[in-house]
């Protein structure tokens, strides 16, 4: 049960979270994901995989100290981290705006469905998908099905 353990705690128990929570770990971000009220934008390992795929990156590549474009990892990473706790909006339409600990804001836009088993769609920033939400004794981690690279930012 995530609600006894921090955010990172958590991703460490769960396998599909390894290449974030690594991520996370050889950038020196781990304080940052463990802040307290804290919401974190989590992809799982595909969504990674298939990130790093199309740019042409491995998690190897990324935690080897002499690679170059750490900062620019780091400013991906806290693009997806938000200094307060957000739950996902669960009914109507809705759009919010946050700032993330990289310091650009983020667009979190919610639209009501016809289905009444998941009557809210829920977008983050341009494309990724809300999938899941868990919640942490630090803050709450919602996965989606994207990666969130910040304004300006280019691989």
């Amino acid at each position: 049960n995530w609600i006894l353990l921090s955010l990172v705690e958590g991703a460490a128990f769960n396998p599909e979270f390894s290449t974030l929570l690594e991520l996370v770990t050889c950038t020196g971000l781990a304080e940052d994901f463990n802040a307290f009220g804290i919401t974190i934008f989590a992809p799982p390992n595909q969504v990674f995989d298939a990130f790093f795929a199309a740019v042409g990156l491995d998690v190897a590549t990324i935690c080897d100290p002499a690679f170059p474009g750490v900062d620019t990892i780091r400013q991906v990473l806290l693009y997806h981290a938000v200094a307060e706790v957000i739950p996902r909006p669960n009914d109507g339409d809705a759009t919010v705006t946050v700032t993330t600990l990289q310091g650009s804001e983020l667009t979190i836009t919610a639209t009501a469905t016809p289905d009444a088993d998941c009557p809210t769609s829920v977008i983050v920033g341009d494309s990724a998908p809300w999938i899941a939400q868990f919640f942490a004794n630090n803050g709450i981690s919602h996965v989606i099905g994207g990666i969130l690279v910040p304004p300006g930012v280019t691989f």
